[in-house]
């Protein structure tokens, strides 16, 4: 409870107000993107969209975001933090209600961009506004419950996508979106009529606009390459030039911000080994957490697996989700801070765990034998995900503590970009061989072989329903078998990656987090 003693009624209505309107907007940006990934294969089959393309509904999105959190950030403590937060809300706002319209995969895709724009400011000043208008005592408490709204949306986002999907339309989601915001526009109203957040004049600094370019080329073209790099050949030149700029940028990237007087990222905040490992940590949920959602998902939804409808898969995956939200709403205010590192590690192992044993999983697996291993990986992110930031900013200078806060939310987004990233990697690997060997063994290939087997694992339903008619019977039977398997080993193979970067952050958390606070000192 906010201790009243510690400032006037009036700021502590207004802590509280703020509080609100940041917690409703955050819970949006949150809740949207679990709830869409419970609605993918709907999505999938209404707008006929290509396995690669599909990815893309949630790496333009999360790709935007990383793009641009540390961007926002910055700007906002140029421009004004409650004046790039309505920025979010607007652009969000507007992106969603484009979204429930949309009839095609193009639009689709350039749609869920924006939103990712509209997120990455959204999230970045949201707790940088809690931060500024909470009394200083009271902060760890608002803070709190800010990181549980968040939670709470991930966990949600599931059970109410599924539900809209199955029972209505998965347009809904985005409809939700636009009636919560709606109603964080008008709280903020109230915050700027009430003049809680102090205007902040504009600074006479010099935007790192070279930095920021630099930042969004280098990270769209390292994760389209990577994303492509399978259909499209890893020698092709398409592919050999975008990995060329990634790499190039980042190093630019870097000579750049050692130069620049008032750059987009200090690179001194990286001489703080808590901050380094929160960084990693960070990444690896980013990693974990979506991409294993999005699998999850495909797996619950497939014919050859599960085979459940969209609302039963937001319900399976609850016990994943509600211990996830009770850990990490209840566990940070018992817990000591020198206590942070060592349940860290040991959310970082549950994950390892939780993902080797689902990989276990085949096409004949039950719910029954899935849902507690579902139950591990939500403890392991109940136990990481709330405590990691303030590992890693405890150490920082005030100066520092927004772009600090800033790089580590950029870590989460692109480490959520790269787990659906190598998840779809792994699953062309796997796949396309597993397909090409069926078709060696039918007795008729009605085609080129190669050309069929990349369609089989990366085309759209109804390019591969329309390539079956073209064999026979027995062959279309067969490469039917195969595509079932594939299901299995694939989401297996998805698994183990999972596991082995639990295992990394495991180590980095265990090895470069410090027991205590030590006071600031970047």
């Amino acid at each position: 409870m906010m201790a009243a003693a510690k400032g006037s009624p009036d700021k502590l209505e207004g802590a509280i107000l703020v509080l609100i309107t940041a917690c409703v907007a955050s819970f949006v940006v949150s809740y949207n993107n679990t709830a869409l990934i419970t609605a993918l294969p709907a999505v999938k089959l209404d707008l006929d969209m290509k396995a690669a393309a599909l990815q893309w509904v949630m790496n333009s999105y999360m790709l935007a975001a990383a793009c641009l959190v540390v961007v926002m950030g910055r700007f906002s403590d140029i421009f004004g933090k409650m004046r790039l937060f309505l920025f979010g809300v607007v652009v969000f706002a507007a992106s969603s209600l484009a979204l429930i319209f949309v009839e095609n995969t193009a639009t689709m895709l350039g749609f869920r961009f924006l939103q990712g724009v509209g997120a990455s400011s959204v999230f970045s000043n949201s707790a940088a506004l809690i931060n500024v208008t909470t009394p200083t005592p009271d902060r760890p408490f608002t803070m709190g419950i800010w990181a549980g709204v968040v939670t709470f949306g991930l966990g949600v986002g599931p059970l109410v996508g599924g539900f809209y999907t199955e029972v209505f339309n998965w347009r809904l989601i985005f409809a939700t979106d636009v009636v919560l915001l709606l109603i964080a526009l008008f709280l903020a109203w109230r915050v700027e009529k009430l003049g809680i957040v102090t205007p902040q004049p504009e600074k006479r600094e010099t935007i790192d606009y070279l930095g920021a370019g630099l930042l969004v080329v280098t990270l769209a073209s390292l994760v389209y390459a990577v994303s492509h790099g399978h259909a499209s050949g890893w020698t092709s030149p398409a592919i050999m030039i975008l990995l060329v700029v990634g790499f190039a940028g980042t190093a630019a990237f870097y000579i750049v911000e050692h130069r620049t007087k008032n750059p987009l990222v200090h690179f001194v905040l990286f001489e703080n080994r808590s901050y380094v490992g929160a960084t990693i940590a960070m990444f690896v949920i980013g990693f974990v957490l979506i991409g294993s959602l999005f699998f999850f998902n495909l797996f619950l939804q497939s014919p050859s697996s599960l085979h459940l409808t969209a609302i039963h898969a937001g319900l399976a995956v609850l016990p994943m989700t509600i211990p996830m939200l009770l850990i990490s709403v209840g566990l940070p205010r018992r817990l000591e801070r020198h206590h942070f590192r060592w349940a860290i590690t040991a959310g970082m192992l549950a994950l390892a765990i939780g993902f080797g044993l689902l990989s276990l999983s085949t096409n004949q697996t039950v719910y029954s034998e899935v849902w507690w291993k579902f139950a591990i990986v939500g403890c392991g992110l109940g136990l990481t995900f709330p405590l990691i930031p303030t590992v890693g900013l405890r150490d920082l200078a005030d100066h520092h503590a927004g772009q600090g806060a800033g790089v580590v939310n950029t870590c989460l987004f692109i480490g959520a970009v790269v787990g659906v990233v190598v998840g779809g990697l792994v699953t062309a690997e796997v796949g396309h061989d597993m397909v090409a060997e069926a078709i060696r063994t039918v007795s008729h290939v009605p085609g080129n072989a190669a050309e069929l087997a990349h369609l089989f694992a990366h085309g759209a339903p109804g390019e591969v329903k329309q390539a079956l008619t073209t064999f026979s019977a027995e062959d279309a039977a067969h490469i039917r078998s195969a595509l079932a398997d594939l299901e299995d080993d694939t989401f297996d193979a998805v698994m183990i990656a999972m596991m082995i970067v639990s295992f990394i952050g495991m180590i980095a958390s265990a090895t470069l987090m410090r027991d205590n606070p030590t006071g600031k000192s970047a």
